[in-house]
């Protein structure tokens, strides 16, 4: 049995306030490289000017800082300013945070292209579990040290003077893909049940036994998940709905529709409220921003339906699944339902804007074949190797789909030169994402 004293000595063994503390035990370090054309383009900005209380608190950070080992003072040929925020989490905390402007550095970065899963990856990953635990890993990027020939490229300036990075400091365009690395090297071994997605780690787990840290509804990334399936945190929602209904500029609209976009999986037909916005997204100086009353309705739709958005299921394997996919001349759509005692129950949504050229010049039919195509590779988790039934209204594409595709016949059809190339491409990989049993209705 453990007692107080144990637990307190297991966690002075195990944690510690210094992200540095247990790095010798994996030794993970941080390279960055500058692109070839970019060798001998150094990045140099002044030290943006404070007033004294903003003074005083960055010497204490930096105070703070070289004393845990997280920074030295340093001599770098490259300079990126460094600053203060007050955001509401620092207030909340009573302290500000140092940031770094790492865009002029970012620019001449070799980008590192590790994969980083989508948020909607990991949500698809929890089916089957009952029991959720979440961990955030404090200070994670500290927790990765900089090679030493990369150190000169994280130098900034303050008004007390210049430091280079001993650690692997946020604002760099490839610290998350550098992070996730080490977190996806580091668990590898319980990808079952463990996400993650940077420094947030979920545990989704079948029943307490697996569970020590357990609860039955947690949120994580924006979404509140449960044994019932998700939803989306109210923050976000609130976030879409203290919006203006009338928006001031470029920058606005697509801050609202970013946010919009994150809630996605949940609003039926998104594309429909998107399309009167795409003109404005092309605003040049020679195409000045005109907002008008139909971009107002929208804004007021949108805002209407995200009030109103459903609890989405989560697909177990056991289910009955059914895709419906529809498309018009500017856009697809695509459910993912699930059969239940009463009827159907949503489990995601997705569609989007064919482009200008697509909208002009592809058939109907081969926009009804790119919207089952988009599905297919949407929901791969739930789809691949799987019965489900898939309902298009379109009679070609029904038709199309029906047809038994041994070997000869796919060659035979894709090689007739009757058939658009756009469509070849879609059908082609229609074929080899249809390696399940399909029931078309």
């Amino acid at each position: 049995m453990l007692s107080l004293e144990n637990v307190k000595r297991l966690i002075q063994r195990n944690f510690s306030e210094n992200p540095l503390a247990w790095w010798d035990r994996n030794k993970i370090e941080a390279t960055l490289k500058i692109k070839e054309e970019c060798k001998y383009e150094y990045v140099r900005y002044k030290p943006i000017q404070m007033n004294m209380e903003d003074k005083k608190d960055m010497q204490i950070i930096i105070k703070e800082h070289i004393s845990l080992g997280l920074i030295e003072p340093g001599i770098s040929a490259y300079s990126s300013p460094g600053f203060l925020v007050r955001n509401h989490g620092e207030i909340k905390r009573g302290k500000p945070r140092l940031v770094i402007n790492y865009q002029g550095i970012n620019k001449i970065l070799e980008f590192d292209g590790y994969y980083i899963a989508s948020r909607e990856h990991l949500i698809d990953c929890i089916k089957g579990a009952k029991v959720f635990s979440k961990f955030d890993c404090k200070s994670g990027f500290y927790q990765i040290k900089m090679e030493n020939e990369s150190k000169k490229f994280t130098a900034f300036s303050t008004p007390q003077g210049q430091y280079i990075w001993n650690v692997l400091p946020m604002g760099l365009a490839n610290a998350p893909q550098i992070f996730q690395r080490k977190m996806d090297n580091l668990f590898k071994d319980y990808f079952e049940f463990m996400f993650v997605y940077i420094d947030d780690i979920l545990i989704a787990s079948k029943n307490m036994k697996k569970a020590t840290i357990a609860v039955n509804k947690i949120e994580f990334l924006g979404i509140l998940i449960d044994e019932a399936g998700i939803e989306l945190q109210e923050h976000i929602v609130e976030k879409i709905r203290n919006f203006p209904d009338v928006l001031k500029d470029k920058k606005q609209l697509q801050s609202l529709l970013g946010v919009v976009n994150f809630a996605g999986i949940f609003i039926k037909d998104l594309a429909k409220y998107r399309k009167d916005f795409r003109p404005l997204l092309k605003e040049t100086e020679s195409a000045k921003w005109k907002w008008e009353e139909i971009h107002t309705q929208r804004v007021r739709e949108l805002k209407q339906v995200c009030n109103n958005l459903p609890k989405l299921a989560i697909p177990q394997d056991e289910d009955e699944l059914v895709v419906y996919t529809d498309a018009n001349d500017y856009r697809w759509a695509a459910v993912l339902m699930k059969k239940t005692t009463t009827g159907e129950e949503p489990c995601r949504y997705t569609g989007g804007l064919f482009t200008e050229q697509q909208a002009q010049v592809w058939h109907i039919n081969e926009k009804e074949f790119f919207a089952v195509w988009k599905a297919f590779k949407k929901w791969p988790l739930f789809l691949l190797a799987k019965e489900f039934t898939l309902k298009v209204d379109n009679t070609n594409v029904k038709a199309f789909l029906k047809i038994n595709w041994n070997p000869k016949l796919r060659k035979l059809v894709l090689s007739d030169g009757k058939l658009n190339a756009n469509i070849i491409v879609i059908i082609l990989s229609l074929l080899n994402l249809m390696k399940m049993v399909l029931q078309i209705s």
